[in-house]
């Protein structure tokens, strides 16, 4: 049976994850034809289905190409909204597949999600605790950074930040961090740091 979210997708006419570049090949010649007829909503929702099947095949100049031709269009609002959408949907889709412990198939619909929605920490947040159950260290850390260089306060992407530096021997760098938040003192980050080594040392086999 096909993955709920998934057949959703399909069913709306976006890219399925077992599509061919030949369908998106077809696809996109469909949306040409649409957006030369001024039909833009309906080109831009085959571009986007071609966009998602050239991903999914590992065609990231095609993929590219299209969502540069795609945000040529932002000049039309319904077109922004659209792609924050598509980047929302795989983001849920890719929160559903962290509940079945299926990390792997998470990461592609986060990778994806971003691809669409570039500036949402959320996204963020959740990839690099999926990097780090991955073993992907430098992958983890640098997506924790830049959720809370979009999002300051992201208090979850924040400690996870803390954690990850922790567990790599890098208490410095959390002292560091959390030093650029003025309302904490240096007794609340001894705390802090300290809680969360010990966590890590009875917890040791956690993705924290």
């Amino acid at each position: 049976m096909k993955d709920f979210l998934l057949g959703l997708l399909t069913r709306r006419g976006w890219g399925s994850p077992t599509a061919t570049v030949d369908e998106a090949i077809h696809a996109e010649k469909e949306a040409d034809l649409l957006r030369s007829s001024d039909k833009i909503n309906k080109a831009i929702h085959l571009y986007t289905k071609a966009a998602q099947i050239y991903f999914y095949n590992h065609r990231p100049s095609d993929f590219d190409r299209l969502m540069n031709l795609m945000q040529s269009l932002e000049s039309n609002s319904s077109v922004v909204k659209h792609l924050v959408n598509v980047g929302m949907m795989h983001f849920a889709e890719g929160k559903r597949m962290d509940s079945k412990d299926r990390v792997d198939d998470a990461v592609v619909q986060f990778q994806l999600a971003l691809r669409f929605a570039p500036d949402n920490p959320r996204i963020y947040n959740n990839l690099g605790f999926d990097y780090g159950l991955q073993g992907k260290m430098k992958e983890e850390l640098d997506c924790y950074e830049r959720a809370v260089e979009l999002d300051p306060q992201h208090v979850q992407a924040q400690n996870n930040l803390v954690i990850a530096y922790i567990e790599r021997d890098r208490e410095d760098a959390a002292r560091s961090f959390l030093k650029k938040y003025p309302n904490l003192t240096s007794s609340e980050i001894d705390i802090i740091i300290s809680g969360h080594k010990k966590a890590i040392r009875e917890n040791p086999n956690t993705n924290w």
